[in-house]
């Protein structure tokens, strides 16, 4: 879990608070069996990945604790729709502050209701908001020059959107797929792919040096069923970090992992 110094809070919840909304909306959706996993694992491991990120990537306090926020809720419109997923999530942001959902015009495919109360300024929850919309590839290439400002402050919520997608694909190994053989048999062909790419990655390392590229290296124990994994992280980076690199080492034994 990443830390949280005390002079990141400038107003509203602390991280700690949030989390713990996150967790309880997130453990009250339904996960259907054919999906990887995307549950509150998931959304911590992302968490993580977006603070590392954000440190390389020099993000003000600000910047960071908006970065943190979309992490930790931009999965939780599962429990609505998973096909519109990135909107419900979205829509259910801005109903928690208070807002109109339909400020965000993208479909969610069911009904926004939750309980739940941020507490986060309405500048602050409505770029939370859109960066969990962007979140999913299918709104497209993000601008990354794009900017607004928040709290009297310029972010650039391009890059924070770029971060999260990128944050989101590194949550690539095994533990994404940990019911497979469970489930194997009933998977639909088109989840069979994702499934056995998580499952052939057992380990992933990020180096970075400053004014070098990040070079990520994956640990497979199969570089053909990872495959469909490794380049959906190549995409995203490209799209954002062109200049990051990803290796694929093959591991000659792995007894001591699973599902190899």
């Amino acid at each position: 879990m990443p830390e949280v110094s005390g002079d990141e809070k400038v107003s509203g919840p602390s991280l700690e608070e949030l989390m713990r909304v996150a967790e309880r909306e997130l453990k009250a959706a339904p996960h259907p069996f054919w999906l990887t996993e995307h549950g509150w694992g998931h959304t911590e491991r992302v968490l993580t990945w977006a603070s590392i990120l954000g440190q390389i990537k020099g993000l003000s306090d600000a910047e960071m604790r908006i970065l943190r926020e979309a992490a930790l809720f931009h999965d939780i419109g599962n429990r609505i729709d998973r096909g519109t997923h990135h909107a419900c999530s979205a829509k259910m942001v801005l109903q928690m502050c208070g807002l109109d959902p339909n400020e965000i015009p993208q479909e969610c495919r069911g009904e926004i209701k939750t309980f739940e109360r941020l507490g986060l300024p309405e500048d602050e929850c409505r770029a939370v908001a859109d960066i969990v919309l962007w979140h999913r590839k299918k709104m497209g290439p993000v601008d990354m020059s794009e900017t607004r400002i928040v709290g009297g402050e310029v972010v650039r919520t391009g890059l924070l959107k770029a971060l999260l997608r990128v944050a989101d694909v590194l949550d690539i190994d095994w533990r994404r797929a940990r019911a497979y053989e469970v489930v194997r048999e009933k998977l639909p062909p088109e989840s069979v792919p994702h499934w056995e790419g998580h499952v052939a990655i057992k380990g992933e390392v990020f180096e970075y040096e400053e004014g070098e590229p990040a070079e990520i290296k994956l640990f497979v124990s199969s570089e053909e069923k990872a495959a469909f994994q490794v380049g959906e992280l190549k995409k995203d980076l490209a799209g954002s970090f062109p200049d990051w690199k990803v290796e694929t080492i093959k591991m000659e034994r792995c007894e001591d992992w699973i599902h190899c």
